[in-house]
């Protein structure tokens, strides 16, 4: 089940949702974006994993996809051989080093957010915090990742995996703030790993990554990260 583009306003859907019958009956689900909201509601409520990944314009681009995300993308749902490295085609760049283990959640920063203190808000004990965002100033980033700091969030998570960054850059609006220094401040005081710059969400190429299922940050080398995925997403 793929979502054709985007999608504003996704959250009106989670309450139509029946999480009983996906939960009988999985599907793969894959979005990004707005979607975000709706993966990361089923993988709470229904407890099977879904995809962060390329949506439907994506495959319908008449070039077809970019080799990088093609071979992502069939990595991660038709792959058979576990662990497995995430791809990498951006330089990443390690924020915080360390180790970290745990189930992936996460997806575009703001729409996740709409979650928090809802019944939809993803488990966050033990998870590894995938976010990427596009066309948001670096000091509305800074709002948004107080707000999970304020929550609790980051007294919970094993880890986080930042995306690489699309227009998030507005020197009239900013007003000094650094995008990579807005996310050391915010997370100031955890001692979790942090990946920077990977290429996920709105990012082209991009990676897929399962939500729900096991993945594993090892940082301790900043020279040469590693961010690999533990056990594979379908059954």
């Amino acid at each position: 089940m793929f979502f054709a583009w985007r999608g504003k306003g996704a959250n009106h859907l989670l309450t139509h949702i029946d999480y009983a019958a996906l939960r009988r009956d999985p599907k793969i689900v894959m979005g990004l974006s707005d979607p975000s909201a709706i993966i990361n509601a089923i993988t709470k409520m229904s407890g099977i994993v879904t995809f962060h990944g390329p949506t439907g314009v994506n495959f319908a681009n008449p070039d077809g996809l970019a080799e990088f995300t093609e071979t992502a993308f069939r990595n991660a749902i038709f792959g058979t051989t576990y662990p497995a490295g995430v791809p990498r085609y951006s330089s990443w760049q390690v924020l915080r080093p360390g180790e970290a283990s745990g189930p992936l959640v996460g997806g575009h920063l703001s729409t996740v957010q709409t979650l928090l203190g809802s019944v939809y808000e993803p488990n966050w004990d033990g998870a590894i915090f995938f976010w990427e965002e596009v066309g948001r100033a670096s000091r509305a980033i800074d709002l948004s990742l107080w707000q999970f700091r304020l929550n609790g969030v980051f007294d919970q998570i094993s880890g986080m995996v930042v995306g690489r960054p699309l227009e998030c850059t507005d020197p009239a609006y900013d007003g000094g703030f650094d995008l990579l220094a807005t996310i050391k401040n915010a997370t100031s005081g955890y001692s979790f790993p942090i990946l920077f710059n990977v290429d996920l969400g709105h990012a082209d190429p991009k990676v897929t990554l399962p939500l729900g299922a096991c993945g594993h940050l090892d940082l301790r080398d900043e020279a040469d990260p590693q961010f690999t995925l533990i056990e594979s997403g379908v059954v």
